[in-house]
């Protein structure tokens, strides 16, 4: 037996149900617990923090620019 995990959207729970039960496959529907803002460390929440800092006074770069970058080294 597997157990697989799977974050769908409203629409795809409800062909995935559908899917199932015609399958006749058992399965279990579970509300995720809490927001994952609390299961992270206080660490990774400041760097995530910095990051929107940032992003709010424009200190940021386009992907393009990114790979431009990476792609002339």
């Amino acid at each position: 037996m597997s157990t697989l995990i799977l974050e769908v959207n409203s629409e795809q729970e409800k062909v995935l149900e559908g899917l199932l039960k015609y399958m006749d496959i058992s399965f279990e529907k579970v509300k995720p617990k809490g927001d994952f803002w609390d299961s992270i460390s206080p660490n990774v929440k400041e760097r995530i923090q910095k990051g929107l800092d940032d992003a709010d006074a424009g200190r940021y770069s386009s992907a393009n620019d990114f790979i431009g970058k990476l792609i002339a080294e």
